[in-house]
């Protein structure tokens, strides 16, 4: 039987399942290697290093955000691509804080930013105020998703209430069951609208009827 020969899109698909599987951190090319059936230098072929490996295999999962339909208003575009990312992210934990605070600059990601922009520069009508709740969207989402990921983490494995003094921190004493049975989803959904409702929207697009 023939070999599969080797692609950057085989290898990138390979080293995603790895990750998902063992974490960014116990990754390694001679893993992948192994699951791919070749030596760890046959890979390097086709990637140059481990790091440019990660910014395919961040670019694959930004790929999964699939792009809002233009003819939606500002706001929803905004709404598609952030609850698009945070579907995509969630599915890829491991790689959340690579994905969050070191995309490529490839343009599958260059194309969800652009997205993000154009729809801040519709509403508001100013680059400088575009940018501005780009970076507070940005933030955000960047945010409640390491929040997110983390609870979910420290929730296995450690007693909140066993190691909190009541006296001393009497608020998060009262509302520490909330925050342990927070929903997650209905909370960015409430923060991102939230951060939304803050965009001053100057500018409205005229729609020309289909």
């Amino acid at each position: 039987m023939s070999r599969v020969p080797l692609t950057v899109e085989r290898i990138v698909v390979a080293a995603l399942a790895r990750i998902d599987h063992d974490g960014l951190h116990a990754f390694s090319m001679r893993k992948l290697g192994a699951d791919l059936g070749v030596e760890a230098m046959a890979l390097y072929k086709h990637v140059p290093d481990k790091e440019t490996l990660l910014d395919h295999v961040v670019a694959h999962i930004y790929a999964e955000v699939d792009l809002p339909d233009p003819d939606l208003a500002w706001d929803e575009r905004i709404r598609h691509v952030a609850h698009a990312l945070r579907a995509a992210v969630l599915a890829h934990p491991h790689v959340l804080t690579r994905a969050v605070t070191q995309p490529p600059t490839t343009p599958v990601v260059q194309q969800r930013i652009d997205v993000l922009l154009g729809a801040l520069r519709e509403a508001t009508g100013d680059d400088t105020l575009a940018v501005r709740h780009f970076w507070v969207i940005s933030a955000f989402v960047s945010g409640a998703l390491l929040a997110e990921t983390t609870a979910v983490r420290q929730a296995a494995t450690t007693d909140l209430a066993a190691e909190l003094d009541a006296i001393a921190c009497p608020s998060l004493a009262a509302l520490g069951p909330v925050l342990a049975s927070c929903d997650f989803a209905t909370e960015f959904t409430f923060g991102l609208d939230t951060v939304l409702a803050a965009v001053p929207v100057t500018r409205r697009r005229t729609r020309s009827s289909r």
